[in-house]
């Protein structure tokens, strides 16, 4: 069965949009550098950025808590490569995974390879459509 998710989006001012979803959780984006715009937010390909990050970062920790590994801190860096035409989609993703805590490397490298390659829905469908998903882990005392 399929699920339906929905999202309203409205501008706010010009080029300035709000998102909310069903939850009423809120969001912006805007478009900063096209005609005057102010950048206030995330543009809507660094949303796709975090979209990854975020999505690999929830299926990542979920196997590591479940494999009893105490993660104390935690970030991910993201950088895309767009290409230079139009659409100026991303044609390269890296992240680098960083994690502080009581870990094995081992674990930890397993669970973003589990995450990135098979449950992470946002890099399944980026891949599928060329793009070309690598990354790197770091475990810091």
């Amino acid at each position: 069965m399929s699920k339906v998710i929905e999202i309203r989006i409205k501008e706010e001012q010009p080029f300035y949009f709000k998102g909310i979803n069903s939850d009423g959780t809120v969001t912006y984006t805007d478009a900063a550098g096209f005609k005057g715009v102010e950048n206030r937010s995330f543009k809507p390909m660094e949303m796709i950025l975090l979209g990854l990050a975020g999505c690999a970062s929830v299926d990542a920790l979920v196997i590591l808590k479940k494999q009893r590994q105490k993660v104390d801190a935690y970030e991910v860096r993201v950088a895309g490569t767009r290409v230079d035409t139009v659409p100026a989609v991303y044609e390269d993703i890296k992240l680098h995974f960083k994690l502080w805590g009581r870990l094995d490397a081992q674990k930890v490298e397993a669970a973003i390879a589990l995450s990135i390659e098979k449950y992470c829905s946002v890099a399944t469908m980026l891949e599928r459509g060329g793009v070309k998903i690598s990354w790197t882990s770091e475990v810091c005392s």
